[in-house]
C-alpha cells in the first residue's frame, strides 16, 4: 500500500488479542475486522476494541469476501503479524 491510498477494510486473520489495532493504520472510514481460533483472546480483543468486528474461526478455511460482508468493489488489505514470544534464558 502506497502512503495516502486508501483502505476500505483491513482484515488480520491470526488477531490474537488485536495488538496490530493499535497501531495508525487505516482512516477513520476503514473497518477493521480481526480472527482468531483463541475464544480467550477475541474477548480480550473485543474489549479493547469495540468498534471493530471479530470472529472466533480459522480463517484459513473457506475464506472469501461474502464470509466478513466485504464488498466487491471495496480495498482490502490482509495483515498477517507475528509475535514470538520466548522464555528468558536462565
Amino acid at each position: 500500500m502506497r502512503d495516502g491510498e486508501s483502505v476500505d477494510v483491513l482484515l488480520e486473520p491470526s488477531c490474537g488479542y488485536g495488538a496490530f489495532f493499535n497501531t495508525e493504520f487505516g482512516t477513520e472510514n476503514t473497518r477493521y475486522i480481526g480472527a482468531d481460533i483463541d475464544s480467550d483472546a477475541i474477548t480480550v480483543a473485543k474489549e479493547n476494541f469495540p468498534k471493530n468486528e471479530f470472529f472466533l474461526e480459522n480463517v484459513l478455511f473457506n475464506v472469501g469476501r461474502s464470509k466478513y460482508n466485504i464488498g466487491s468493489s471495496e480495498k482490502v488489505v490482509i495483515v498477517e503479524t507475528h509475535l514470538i514470544m520466548t522464555r528468558p534464558r536462565m
